[in-house]
C-alpha cells in the first residue's frame, strides 16, 4: 500500500474534520497538515487519472472542431449570400 497526496477538492472538508477533532482530542495543534489517501496501487490511479484527462481533453478537441467547422459554414453561406 501506498499513499497519495490528497488533491480531491470534495474530500478536504472531511479531511480537516479529521484534524479538528485529533488537534481537541489529543490537545494537539496542526498548523500544516498533510492529507494522504491511501491506495493499493499509486502508479495505476496515476495512470488513471492521465488517461481520463487525456480522454477529456480529446472529446473537448473534437467538439471544438465541430463548432467552429459550424460557425465557419454558417458564416461563408451568409457571406455568400450577401455576395449574390
Amino acid at each position: 500500500r501506498s499513499g497519495l497526496r490528497q488533491v480531491v477538492n470534495t474530500w478536504r472538508p472531511f479531511f480537516r474534520l479529521a484534524v479538528v477533532q485529533a488537534e481537541g482530542m489529543h490537545g494537539i495543534q496542526a498548523r500544516h497538515p498533510l492529507f494522504f489517501h491511501w491506495v493499493e496501487d499509486p502508479v495505476y490511479e496515476l495512470q488513471s487519472w492521465k488517461l481520463s484527462g487525456y480522454k477529456n481533453f480529446m472529446i473537448a478537441m473534437v467538439l471544438c472542431f465541430f463548432l467552429n467547422a459550424g460557425v465557419l459554414t454558417i458564416t461563408l453561406k451568409s457571406a455568400l449570400k450577401r455576395r449574390s
